[in-house]
């Protein structure tokens, strides 16, 4: 399944997959640590968590996704959330193209740079800079690659409510990572699967794309801003801060 419709088709489940609420406050305590202000920009946006969270900061929030089908959902969740957010159908990596806009904040969370290739992200990388202000700050989250295994099954999370169960993980085969989820139904027994190829950036590689002379780099291992450890830090955060000509 390509990407676009593996998040088309989770679309409907994803809030309650991600347990929208609860993480809605753990997006604004997170996002207030860098006290943004002025226009934000939040890539693969999703349902719209970080957006939200972003606007209920006092942001001027602008968020893309390629799904439709999350953009629907996003756009009532914000309207629920009581804000307002102009949304994007776009690709990552041709925001350039499909935003005019320059922001001060920018944001993406949740491993949604891993659903593009190393190609595309250089292409999003090279061009960061074009639509970021002097001083302006980029924070992108990622999952540690350098803790999967190299085969087999690498499990990320169970949801469980009265209505159904979903799994998430990873399927790793033949140099190839596939980001599965499996949602069974309690009532009808009824199981789907869902599966899409992501890319492990590790570290290492996001230190070749970035051009170091237009940001400074900064990387950390979780949501506390901690020091990251390949071996041992869950997430990867690269925070990149824009520097004046």
């Amino acid at each position: 399944m390509n990407n676009q419709n593996f998040f088309n088709s989770i679309s409907d489940f994803y809030d309650s997959m991600i347990n929208f609420n609860s993480a809605l406050h753990r997006r604004i305590d997170f996002f207030s640590k860098f006290n943004p202000k002025g226009k934000a920009l939040d890539l693969g946006c999703g349902t719209g968590l970080d957006s939200i969270a972003l606007a209920k900061l006092g942001l001027n929030v602008t968020a893309s996704d390629q799904s439709s089908g999350m953009i629907q959902k996003a756009e009532s969740n914000a309207r629920i959330h009581g804000v307002d957010i102009s949304f994007i159908a776009s690709p990552i990596e041709k925001i350039f193209l499909n935003s005019k806009d320059k922001f001060d904040f920018i944001i993406s969370m949740g491993n949604t740079l891993a659903n593009i290739d190393e190609y595309q992200l250089r292409l999003f990388l090279k061009n960061l800079s074009t639509f970021m202000n002097a001083g302006g700050t980029a924070v992108f989250q990622i999952l540690n690659f350098e803790m999967l295994p190299s085969s087999g099954i690498y499990t990320i999370h169970k949801y469980e409510d009265e209505l159904q169960i979903i799994d998430r993980f990873y399927e790793i085969e033949s140099e190839k990572v596939w980001f599965c989820i499996e949602s069974r139904s309690k009532k009808s027994g009824q199981s789907n699967k869902y599966k899409t190829q992501i890319y492990p950036h590790i570290k290492s590689v996001w230190e070749k794309l970035i051009d170091d002379k237009k940001f400074s780099i900064k990387f950390y291992g979780n949501i506390n801003l901690e020091e990251f450890n390949s071996k041992e830090s869950k997430d990867l955060f690269v925070i990149l801060k824009a520097i004046a000509d």
